[in-house]
Formats: C-alpha cells, sequence, structure tokens
C-alpha cells in the first residue's frame, strides 16, 4: 500500500482547489492501492465534505490558515509563533528519522505522523 500525504491544507469550500485536488486523485490512480490523507484547517468541514476513502486529519497549522483569515491580530502568526511551529517540525522529523516511536512519544499531532509515515508527500 502507498501512503500519500497533501499535508496542506485544500478547504473543500474552494472550487478551485478542489478541481486540483481531483486532478491529484486522478494521477494517483496508477496506483492500485493506495491510502490519501489530506490536512484539514477546518477539520469539522472539510471532513464532511470530502470523501470517505480519504483520512482527512488536524494538527499544527504550519501556514497558520485559520489565523490568517482572522480579523484579531493576536491569531495572526507573528515570528516567534513561526519559529517554534517550523522547530517542531524539524525536530519532529530528526526523530523520526531516528525512530518513529520516539518521535511519536515527543508530538502526539496526527498531521506529523501522517507524514513520518508517507511513502510520497505531495506539497504545494
Amino acid at each position: 500500500m502507498v501512503h500519500v500525504v497533501i499535508p496542506e491544507s485544500i478547504p473543500s469550500l474552494n472550487k478551485g482547489e478542489m478541481a486540483i485536488f481531483e486532478g491529484i486523485r486522478e494521477a494517483l490512480s496508477v496506483f492500485p492501492d493506495k491510502k490519501i490523507t489530506l490536512y484539514a484547517a477546518w477539520y469539522d468541514i472539510d471532513r464532511a465534505r470530502v470523501d470517505k476513502e480519504i483520512n482527512v486529519v488536524k494538527g499544527i497549522d504550519f501556514y497558520n490558515m485559520v489565523g490568517a483569515f482572522s480579523s484579531t491580530p493576536s491569531a495572526r502568526l507573528n515570528k516567534i509563533k513561526y519559529l517554534k511551529k517550523w522547530g517542531t517540525l524539524v525536530f519532529f522529523a530528526l526523530l523520526a528519522r531516528i525512530s518513529k516511536k520516539l518521535a511519536s512519544a515527543y508530538k502526539k499531532d496526527d498531521l506529523l505522523l501522517s507524514i513520518a509515515n508517507a511513502d510520497l508527500l505531495i506539497v504545494g
């Protein structure tokens, strides 16, 4: 089985991005046995709108998708939060190269665990 992870949010309410996602799914049809995992910044909305065969996960919002659309300045990503989030990703990646069990003990995050177990990452 090929584990495919798309760690960027593809909002299901955006018809253009969903069309691109459907094109990606069509291109992945060359793999008869695959598991697609999709990150969703708006988990509840996207989980309800995406096919049940696709695993939708939530996790660290690296691109601050939710905060970018917020009207409150405190929700926006400052430099310290940015460095902390990306530092977490780098540290998790290093731990996962040593031991996936050690990495999962460090951070319980569905997105990071999916990335650690992925055979193919599709990042735009």
